[in-house]
């Protein structure tokens, strides 16, 4: 995939250098910036610098250097913030959350009893045959 021209994209812009959000470090096929709004101390996101808007539209090299990238950084992140956990969050879809439509991953620093709380809602559950019947759908699928 190119470089996105059809339309505006945040993320385009930091990649291209017309945006004033802070690059925090850079790679080849990546940059891992501060996302506006941060949630915890640390919180960033690392973004591909090609414009790809969901995950399943990934190319595999692609892939392979973002999330070496996300690796990597949650390794410095690791020392430099003594961080007893990191959420590594990919939404792909307005569904899932995802509001700017350039692949991002969200590295949330996490420790004992911090603000932020479970992500995963209680009380919600699937049933034994809903779940079975998705996992035979997943495996039944070609693949490509």
């Amino acid at each position: 995939m190119a470089p996105n021209t059809a339309r505006a994209c945040k993320f385009c812009d930091v990649v291209a250098g017309r945006s004033d959000v802070p690059v925090v470090r850079s790679w080849p096929a990546a940059l891992a910036i501060t996302p506006r709004g941060a949630v915890a101390a640390g919180h960033l996101m690392v973004i591909p610098r090609m414009h790809v808007a969901a995950i399943w539209d990934l190319p595999p090299d692609t892939a392979d250097a973002l999330f070496a990238a996300v690796v990597e950084l949650s390794g410095i992140m690791r020392t430099a913030l003594a961080i007893q956990g990191l959420h590594t969050i990919v939404a792909t879809g307005a569904p899932a959350g995802q509001r700017t439509p350039h692949i991002h991953v969200h590295l949330v620093p996490r420790h004992d009893g911090d603000a932020m709380g479970s992500i995963w809602p209680t009380g919600v559950t699937v049933s034994d045959t809903t779940s079975a019947a998705a996992i035979d759908a997943i495996r039944s699928a070609p693949v490509g």
